[in-house]
């Protein structure tokens, strides 16, 4: 799983790409699943799992060429220092150094290997380093967009496409019902998300901010992008304690992990986030005395 850059659940298995869209599939194009690789399962199970995946396979290497998604990272030269963090934390190895760390040092994406979970843009402080589709900018942008009228009314919800985003619109499927206090904003992983984010919504007067994304335990990992957001709860204790010497209440910024699998998980948590903007914006709301 190290050297294959593939992610691996709880149980120690590797995971597919999605449930529903990409059963044989992994994140990292042109490996697929069959059998007991993915999980436990009887014969008849396999056989027709690896049917699905030696038809993939086959249908990949029948192309003329290889496509790809358009989300690899995208390096700004003009903006890196050659500080080389994002070598340091991205998933797939997919940065390659040139030279030494410093101003004479910079480094190159390979982009057939990038994977787009945006994981190197949340760590570069000198946004030398974007992702297309999720922007700083188009991400400043949805969060001002959400927060434009009555702000201390509003939980913003930072989702990873493939668990908590999934999580939230198995809720809609379910037909749960939580309040409406909750705007969503969705990146490909949690490890996209950063500090400038947090900042900006509360800034901005967010009642709450909840970051989510694929679960995280002691035993394992079930991010897509191998094991990203382990960097996602190493950077969350970093921003609650920027924010508490801001003096934000620790209540108005949580981290819940949340599964594609759990609609009435993500339901729930919306309705206790909701308590926390509706506490939060009676205490701003009432009059001073005197």
């Amino acid at each position: 799983a190290e050297q294959l850059k593939l992610s691996r659940s709880d149980d120690g298995f590797y995971m597919e790409l999605h449930p529903k869209l990409g059963p044989v599939q992994t994140a990292v194009q042109g490996i697929y699943l069959a059998g007991t690789s993915q999980g436990a399962k009887d014969v008849r199970e396999s056989m027709a799992q690896a049917l699905a995946a030696a038809g993939k396979a086959g249908a990949l290497l029948a192309r003329g060429k290889i496509e790809k998604e358009p989300l690899t990272a995208r390096l700004i030269p003009d903006l890196c220092i050659g500080c080389m963090r994002c070598v340091k934390v991205c998933p797939y190895s997919a940065i390659e150094q040139i030279g030494k760390p410093g101003k004479d040092g910079t480094v190159k994406i390979i982009e057939a290997a990038c994977m787009g979970c945006g994981t190197c843009a949340a760590e570069c402080n000198f946004s030398a380093i974007e992702m297309p589709y999720f922007t700083r900018d188009q991400i400043l942008a949805q969060i001002d967009a959400a927060l434009q009228e009555n702000p201390e009314d509003k939980c913003l919800v930072f989702t990873c496409n493939w668990c908590s985003y999934a999580g939230a619109d198995l809720a809609g499927i379910e037909k749960r019902q939580y309040p409406a206090s909750s705007r969503i904003i969705r990146t490909m992983c949690s490890a996209r998300f950063e500090a400038e984010f947090i900042s900006h919504s509360f800034d901005q007067g967010a009642g709450a901010v909840l970051v989510t994304g694929c679960r995280l335990t002691e035993t394992g990992s079930d991010c897509h992008y191998n094991n990203a957001n382990q960097l996602t709860w190493k950077r969350f204790q970093y921003w609650q304690k920027k924010m508490g010497r801001k003096g934000i209440d620790p209540e108005r910024l949580q981290l819940r992990w949340i599964s594609a699998a759990e609609g009435k998980e993500f339901a729930e948590k919306m309705t206790e986030m909701d308590e926390v903007v509706r506490h939060y914006a009676l205490g701003i709301k009432q009059p001073e005395p005197g």
